[in-house]
């Protein structure tokens, strides 16, 4: 999907909102290349609560 996004749709980034529980979606972004920019607070409500995000983010290259 990121090689897609890059040279098919022509993108210059990518970018993931990921829970902070969420293990196994913060390795699939790592093993993706993409990096932890940091988290954003209160970013969705969900179950009657708000819940913060991880954001990490690759840039194209080109």
């Amino acid at each position: 999907m990121i090689e897609f996004g890059f040279k098919e749709l022509r993108l210059h980034r990518i970018s993931a909102a990921i829970g902070p529980d969420n293990a196994a979606s913060i390795a699939v972004a790592e093993r993706l290349g993409m990096q932890y920019e940091g988290r954003i607070r209160d970013h969705v409500f969900t179950n009657g609560a708000w819940r913060d995000s991880l954001l990490y983010a690759v840039l194209s290259l080109h």
